[in-house]
């Protein structure tokens, strides 16, 4: 519990850094002086307002008080025929008390008015930090809305400088390893098919001279075309050669088939055989070579292309829109 409140406290101690540094970087430091002198001068100002209020306080009091002397005196006045000892002595005390009043009531007025000339420089001063503060703030938002415009900017200038590299590095690069990969695989599949077909011919063959014993086979590589030599189809003729079979093998004329001739041949020639002799094995079938996908097409490459270029093109209009919306 302890160790995830100090975290805590460390990440917002870490982000109070933070955004005090971008204030000092982005100019918001005097903005934030002008608040706190704004906050200075409106207690000043109502320090200054209570003052100026027991100011007039006192000098209603006094203004007052000398119109209840003027009062009574000239009271007094409009009864001068008939005073008594007690009316002249009042008399004298209240013109001493009017010169006092009078003093009293002048000094209250003074400060009435300099306790109200000092409110009004006190708000005129609270006025114009108010318009500095607004200045300085628009001032910033300019500055901000500035640097977000050039971000904006910076950032389609990067996406326009990355879709050039992608269209004269990347693409090529790719259309090159592609290239590379479906040609490795095709050759791959083509030396597959190639081996599997050599493997099924020999097989085919070492078969085939199992069931026809001493038969030559002899393959013309120039033409494509087999000669067979026949001898004699009787296993004892092979046994014990004479010179009559010696003559006759010597005399048997050389024919050449073709593929397809060749292999009714061999097939006629197993069907003629004594089955006592020959081993009955079944007759091969060639297997038929595993076909490959073909590669994809030029077209399809091309579209895969310009659909990748579409892409990179319409996100950097899309960035280059909501900077600009930003920016406004």
């Amino acid at each position: 519990m302890e160790s995830s409140t100090s975290a805590l406290s460390s990440v917002r101690s870490r982000i109070s850094d933070l955004s005090s540094q971008w204030n000092t970087y982005s100019g918001y430091t005097a903005v934030e002086e002008l608040k706190a002198r704004i906050t200075l001068l409106e207690d000043e100002l109502d320090q200054v307002r209570q003052t100026a209020a027991e100011a007039k306080r006192e000098y209603l009091s006094s203004v007052s008080t000398r119109s209840a002397q003027q009062k009574e005196l000239n009271d007094l006045l409009a009864r001068k025929n008939v005073w008594t000892e007690d009316d002249l002595s009042r008399y004298t005390q209240l013109l001493r008390l009017e010169h006092q009043l009078n003093k009293a009531e002048s000094e209250a007025e003074q400060n009435l008015d300099s306790k109200e000339k000092l409110v009004q420089d006190t708000f005129d001063n609270l006025m114009k930090t108010v318009l500095l503060r607004y200045h300085e703030e628009q001032t910033w938002s300019d500055r901000v809305r500035t640097l977000s415009t050039w971000g904006s900017f910076a950032v389609a200038g990067l996406n326009a400088f990355l879709f050039i590299l992608a269209i004269l590095l990347v693409e090529p690069y790719k259309r090159k390893r592609l290239a590379q990969t479906f040609e490795t695989r095709l050759i791959k599949g083509e030396e597959q098919s190639r081996a599997l077909i050599l493997s099924s011919i020999s097989e085919f063959e070492a078969k085939l001279d199992s069931a026809l014993g001493g038969t030559n086979i002899y393959t013309n590589t120039g033409t494509g075309s087999e000669t067979v030599a026949s001898a004699s189809t009787s296993p004892s003729t092979w046994e014990a050669s004479s010179p009559a079979t010696e003559q006759l093998d010597t005399q048997t004329p050389q024919i050449a088939f073709s593929d397809s001739e060749f292999f009714e041949t061999s097939v006629s020639a197993e069907q003629t055989a004594d089955p006592e002799t020959l081993p009955t094995t079944p007759t091969p079938t060639q297997p038929q070579p595993t076909l490959l996908a073909p590669p994809t097409s030029k077209r399809e490459e091309e579209r895969l292309v310009f659909a990748s270029t579409v892409g990179v093109v319409v996100g950097a209009a899309l960035s280059i829109l909501i900077g600009a919306c930003l920016g406004s």
